[in-house]
């Protein structure tokens, strides 16, 4: 949250204590209106959770509860629009249980990225180490959205914050090929699990770094006791084939497919067309 608010994305944050665990959430201001979004979910999601966030934000008069944020997984639709939701996206994630041993692990990636691993592990001069420079991966992530069909939506002073960040619970690693940077992620973590936040890689990167990339962070959460490894959002039913690759890539490393929704709830429709309209006369 505090990355958040660094950045300019909200102006406070906001937690609602349902469970020991508060619920978090971000407040941004727009011609004097609130808009609440929502960056967390318990688990499993209650009912009760849900009308609590309505309830909290219909009491301090905002305008919307969006969620937009692929860490905050709700996977019960039907409750959702039980209460007054609207679903705007479906995705999913995929979940890599990681009480497992690594052979077990190992044994249930696909064939394919078994393959990718191993001819990473051969190259010379190849290591995993703390990104010095966050910043320095800007243009592999740039590189990397747009082959998923997207522009990089992540700012610089977004990414500035993240890289002023000292908490211990957010691994920052770059891959370095004879001491040159091809690849990082980022990948913050809690008791339950980590969660692969950003990564990008070099267009002129060798092959397998992707997914030997992602099986060095496997052992690291593991020897951190880390029980999930989320490989974030993915839409294997998406029309765009560049997202269904996406999705086929995280799925080959053997995990659990978890659908959720994005969605919201607007409590003053009418505001928000007028704050909408005033947006578009200013573009």
């Amino acid at each position: 949250m505090e990355v958040m608010r660094k950045a300019g994305h909200i102006h406070r944050s906001i937690a609602i204590h349902t469970t020991p665990d508060p619920i978090w959430l971000g407040e941004s201001a727009l011609l004097k209106g609130k808009y609440w979004h929502l960056y967390g979910t318990p688990e499993p999601n209650t009912e009760n959770d849900l009308r609590q966030i309505l309830y909290q934000a219909k009491r301090q008069k905002a305008i919307t509860v969006q969620c937009r944020y692929n860490m905050a997984r709700w996977v019960d639709r039907e409750m959702l629009e039980r209460n007054g939701c609207q679903i705007i996206e479906p995705f999913g994630t995929w979940v890599i249980d990681l009480t497992q041993d690594l052979q077990t692990l190992w044994n249930q990636l696909h064939p394919h990225h078994r393959r990718l691993v191993r001819k990473a592990m051969r190259l010379p001069d190849l290591e995993m180490r703390p990104l010095e420079r966050l910043q320095d991966l800007v243009p592999m992530l740039e590189s990397t959205y747009q082959r998923g069909g997207k522009s990089n939506p992540f700012s610089m002073p977004y990414l500035e914050a993240v890289q002023s960040m000292e908490d211990p619970r957010l691994i920052r690693r770059g891959v370095y090929f004879q001491d040159r940077l091809i690849a990082g992620l980022v990948v913050p973590y809690d008791a339950q699990r980590g969660y692969f936040l950003h990564g990008g890689i070099a267009d002129d990167a060798p092959g397998g770094i992707s997914a030997w990339m992602h099986w060095q962070i496997f052992a690291l959460l593991r020897e951190l006791s880390i029980p999930e490894y989320d490989l974030g959002g993915a839409r294997p039913d998406s029309p765009d084939p560049r997202l269904r690759g996406i999705s086929l890539f995280k799925e080959r490393f053997g995990g659990t497919f978890k659908p959720c929704w994005y969605f919201e709830s607007c409590f003053r429709p009418w505001t928000r067309k007028v704050h909408s309209m005033v947006l578009s006369w200013g573009q």
